[in-house]
């Protein structure tokens, strides 16, 4: 074999390599409710894709405007395989997401919004990533997009290298290195299907979180890619709906239930006490936070409830927990620390912040 038939020989090698890692199905779920203004712009950030083989499947979520038609109308126009589920009544994101997983061909799985965006590379580097590293779970960055006020802001993965383990990217998330939410993952189907995870039904607030805390607890390989290809976008119509709910909301009482359902998933299925250490510190940090979120409303009268809370044995030993861990996260433990024997002290300082 003379050296050009060696070098064709090498290539073609090569390119068969790098296309079985581009070559996997996956499956785009786009949950949508009234969405009938935003879907054709983030269904055109799909279609523009520079990775070919994937499905998109939409769950019109017992939509009142024309969403369904003119996604229907916009795909049909292009040579892309998509699905459309409708749901009858209206189940909410968590419902329409477990719908997107229970239809899915394809390997992989990805959660699109149907107002937001993603780069043309998304599904390419996802997918080769996911691939080279047989990973369950494939991490990126994202931006945040005002609409309103045309600013984005960067959320950058804030590790240099992968990570040992598996089990060391929970405490990575939670110490804010990874801003991910599980619109800027790809999971493998076979391991959400392995560890049966599905989002929580019924679940408003935090059931993403929910999602990706017990995701990343169960994943055997976790890996990462240092790019922002995610554009979560914040418009004036979610501005105006989301505004009065922070003024009236019972934030911990909704928001606590998914975080304490994740820690039992983790005690549960984990036998690294570690990750169980973390998975404390992590309900502690749900509950300050919450509090912090009170004070800020200057809602005394619930603030006043919610003191009442720290009464209670567990939720006292949950928030002794944080000593533990003081010395990798002591800000975070401090304020749980603060607010558990300073807590009418705790609401004066965060209600003048």
């Amino acid at each position: 074999m003379n050296n050009d038939s060696i070098i064709v020989s090498r290539l073609t090698s090569h390119v068969s390599r790098l296309t079985s890692h581009v070559s996997r199905l996956t499956s785009i779920i786009v949950p949508a409710y009234n969405a009938e203004s935003k879907i054709e712009q983030t269904l055109r950030t799909i279609i523009l894709q520079t990775y070919s083989q994937y499905e998109v499947i939409i769950i019109n979520d017992a939509s009142t405007d024309n969403t369904e038609q003119t996604a229907r109308n916009f795909l049909n126009k292009h040579n892309v395989d998509f699905q459309i589920i409708t749901h009858e009544k209206n189940k909410g994101v968590s419902a329409a997401r477990n719908t997107g997983i229970k239809a899915a061909h394809g390997e992989y799985i990805c959660f699109v919004d149907a107002d937001d965006r993603i780069e043309e590379n998304y599904l390419s580097l996802l997918c080769a990533k996911a691939e080279k590293e047989n990973a369950d779970i494939v991490l990126c960055g994202y931006k945040i997009h005002n609409e309103s006020k045309n600013t984005y802001d960067h959320r950058d993965i804030k590790l240099k290298r992968e990570l040992r383990s598996a089990r060391d990217y929970f405490p990575a998330w939670l110490m804010r290195k990874i801003p991910s939410n599980i619109w800027s993952c790809l999971f493998r189907k076979k391991f959400l299907e392995d560890n049966n995870l599905m989002f929580h039904e019924g679940c408003h607030f935090s059931e993403d979180e929910e999602f990706l805390v017990k995701a990343l607890s169960a994943s055997q390989c976790t890996s990462f890619l240092n790019e922002l290809l995610y554009v979560y976008v914040i418009h004036d119509r979610q501005e105006d709906t989301f505004r009065p709910l922070r003024k009236n909301y019972d934030w911990l009482n909704s928001l606590l239930p998914p975080r304490m359902r994740a820690v039992r998933y983790i005690l549960r299925h984990s036998s690294d006490d570690r990750e169980k250490s973390y998975a404390i510190f992590y309900l502690a940090w749900a509950i300050e936070r919450q509090f912090k979120i009170c004070a800020r409303l200057k809602d005394k009268e619930r603030y006043t409830k919610y003191i009442r809370m720290l009464r209670h044995k567990k939720i006292r030993e949950i928030l002794l927990h944080t000593s533990k861990i003081f010395l990798r996260a002591p800000d975070s433990a401090f304020k749980a620390l603060f607010l558990l024997y300073f807590p009418r002290l705790y609401y004066i300082m965060k209600s003048v912040m």
